[in-house]
């Protein structure tokens, strides 16, 4: 056997072994913190996708820190409590949320918090139980493109350090508003102008708008 079969061979192994556990390494886990903070178990990080996470409840940090410039986020179909998954990446210019399920997600918190080279959003973000969505797009200052899912959000959202929104990702948000019987609160930055229609869209909605 030559030594480019024998690595073939090993490259093989190596394989089978993942597969054969890739669905258990976090079967009996229920917590996920600071996995990939630092760039931290980076063997797992373009694998990560084909484990079965669905055991997770609580995560907090997963990426905290990373230097890394784009980033596919991890569905979570079963968390409720998920805590600056995003927190500081200031390399950070593109997170990907295509196929990425947080709608168990009731906290929601400092997601993006400090990405200030953050410009795009891929996906479409839904969070329609999420009762706390605090800090999640503080710092903020250089994203462009947000989608979110209509009438999603329901607790008050803040993109106050976002003054480069463009004109689709401003739409998007507004129809993300869910019509509330309580007041919340929007904010956008002071530099995003708002129609008319918007604004009185906003209103209609039980809103209170913060510029």
């Amino acid at each position: 056997m030559t030594i480019a079969e024998k690595l073939q061979t090993i490259a093989e192994n190596e394989q089978r072994v993942f597969d054969a556990g890739k669905n258990d390494v976090f079967k009996n886990m229920d917590s996920l913190n600071y996995f990939f903070a630092d760039d931290l178990n980076s063997y797992y990080f373009d694998k990560i996708s084909e484990y079965d996470l669905s055991g997770i409840t609580k995560a907090q940090y997963i990426f905290q820190s990373s230097k890394k410039t784009e980033i596919k986020a991890l569905s979570l179909p079963n968390v409720t409590y998920l805590h600056g998954m995003f927190k500081n990446c200031a390399s950070l210019e593109i997170v990907d949320f295509t196929d990425c399920n947080l709608k168990k997600a009731k906290v929601l918190t400092e997601m993006l918090y400090g990405c200030g080279a953050l410009e795009q959003i891929k996906g479409t973000l839904d969070f329609p139980l999420a009762e706390y969505a605090s800090r999640s797009f503080q710092g903020c200052s250089s994203l462009k493109e947000i989608r979110l899912a209509e009438g999603s959000i329901a607790v008050s959202i803040s993109f106050a350090d976002s003054p480069l929104l463009t004109s689709e990702s401003v739409q998007s948000i507004i129809d993300a508003l869910a019509t509330v019987t309580e007041a919340k609160a929007i904010t956008f930055n002071e530099e995003i102008t708002l129609t008319d229609a918007q604004i009185a869209e906003i209103d209609g909605k039980g809103w209170d708008l913060v510029q």
